[in-house]
């Protein structure tokens, strides 16, 4: 399964028969290196920059989408063009449109403390 996982990882090649460590999964196991590997592709662009800039990522499901909700911090942009392009298996996998949205930051209060 890791093997599997990291070969597919960075799109670069799909899940396929004649490739060794997809064979060597069962049906169902096959089934979860898919949608674990379109997740993965999907946190890879995220983190891309290996900078530490996401925060948080929630995900809700509605109306055939599966919305990211994801918190990056301050400053940092949120690459949505290169995510589309990297979330193709999501969507094939899962049945559902991906859409990528940058989450409210939570306002910090300031006041004095007593």
């Amino acid at each position: 399964m890791v093997a599997a996982l990291v070969r597919y990882h960075n799109c670069k090649s799909e899940p396929q028969m004649d490739h060794k460590s997809y064979t060597a999964l069962d049906g169902d196991r096959r089934e979860d290196a898919r949608m674990l590997v379109a997740l993965l592709r999907i946190a890879e662009r995220l983190e891309s920059g290996h900078r530490r800039m996401v925060g948080d990522v929630c995900v809700d499901v509605e109306d055939g989408q599966a919305i990211f909700r994801v918190q990056m911090q301050n400053g940092a942009r949120l690459d949505v063009g290169g995510l589309g392009r990297k979330a193709a298996m999501f969507e094939r996998e899962f049945g559902l449109r991906p859409v990528f949205r940058r989450a409210q930051t939570k306002s910090k209060v300031r006041g004095k403390v007593a």
